[in-house]
């Protein structure tokens, strides 16, 4: 099984433009995918996250 890229809070945030607390409330309000780590960090799927940016 291959490891897909994850992405953190911030770089995602980097990616859309928009403060870290905004793409934690999308995670949060499930609008945007994400896993947690076992710190509780959350990571986001890269190809995910280029697809929306597409699509936008």
């Amino acid at each position: 099984m291959t490891e897909r890229k994850k992405l953190t809070t911030g770089q995602v945030a980097e990616r859309f433009g928009v403060n870290r607390y905004t793409v934690q409330k999308w995670a949060d309000e499930g609008k945007l995918p994400c896993t947690r780590t076992l710190g509780g960090d959350r990571r986001f799927d890269a190809a995910e996250i280029e697809k929306r940016l597409a699509l936008s």
